[in-house]
């Protein structure tokens, strides 16, 4: 999943948890500037509706360093790359054992 992609589909899910249009989520307006009533509680629904879109894990550390929507974009996008990163490392573990 490139760049893009990632952006596109935070960005949906800010729209959608705001209920406001997409191009109203500009991503590096913190969250009270995208939403005056942001808390705790909308931190953690966008938390996990991030793990369950990019199908990751989110700790409470990392989750509480994200303040703007460019925060989560780079997030996820370090998590994506370090994925495909393992996943590399493990097929040539598994092609030097045959």
């Amino acid at each position: 999943m490139n760049h893009r992609e990632i952006k596109n589909k935070i960005i949906k899910i800010f729209a959608t948890q705001f209920s406001i249009n997409k191009d109203l989520v500009l991503i590096k307006l913190k969250f009270e500037e995208i939403d005056k009533s942001f808390d705790e509680l909308d931190l953690v629904e966008i938390t996990m509706e991030v793990e369950d879109t990019f199908d990751v894990s989110i700790s409470d550390k990392e989750a509480d360093k994200w303040k703007t929507v460019n925060d989560i974009i780079n997030c996820i996008y370090s998590k994506m790359e370090m994925d495909t990163e393992i996943d590399v490392e493990i097929t040539r573990f598994e092609l030097m054992e045959l």
